[in-house]
């Protein structure tokens, strides 16, 4: 064989195996239904309730644009580093919405089925991960793995995308959280 012909032979061979690596890592990830929702990072140490409520309205209003510091202070009056509740949660999510559509907060723990009706119809749910409801942590759940029920969460602490088996997050035994799922911020759905 002449050098043209090995190096075309390399050629194929190396293009092939790229192909059935992309094939494989295709058939991995294509079991997750996510909303293409950017993790944000929280501005200040207790906003992250400000930070999820930005993503969730963010993501159901794009042409509104507020700042972490102009949904702190409609919904509390003020720029203050302080925690917010789960109502306060989805005051953010409606503001950061420019109020186009309304939003709730329950301490009644959402199913896994309907957190995936949400998502499934285009809503992302703020989650509340709590021992006591007077601190805690809030979660943007923006997609789900159905088989082995993963939660894809975008973490306003890190500015990260965490996944976590949804079982583990209710009952707040995951790698990133040791408190348990307590409340639901969610948009009214059609």
């Amino acid at each position: 064989m002449n050098k043209k012909s090995v190096l075309a032979q390399r050629t194929l061979l190396a293009s092939i195996i790229f192909l059935l690596i992309a094939a494989l890592c295709v058939v991995a990830f294509a079991d997750y239904t996510e909303l293409n929702i950017s993790p944000v990072k929280q501005e200040k140490s207790n906003w992250c309730w400000v930070a999820a409520g930005q993503m969730a309205g963010s993501y159901i209003n794009p042409s509104v644009h507020r700042s972490q510091s102009e949904i702190c202070s409609h919904v509390k009056g003020n720029t203050n580093d302080s925690t917010g509740s789960y109502l306060e949660a989805a005051s953010a999510m409606a503001y950061a919405a420019g109020n186009s559509r309304r939003a709730g907060g329950s301490l009644v723990r959402w199913s896994w089925s309907q957190v995936i009706e949400a998502i499934n119809k285009g809503y992302p749910v703020v989650l509340l991960a709590s021992d006591n409801l007077i601190d805690g942590h809030f979660y943007l759940m923006r997609g789900y793995e159905p088989l082995k029920k993963y939660a894809a969460l975008n973490d306003p602490a890190t500015g990260n995308r965490q996944v976590c088996n949804w079982s583990d997050f209710n009952a707040g035994r995951w790698a990133y959280d040791s408190r348990r799922y307590a409340a639901t911020c969610y948009f009214e759905m059609n």
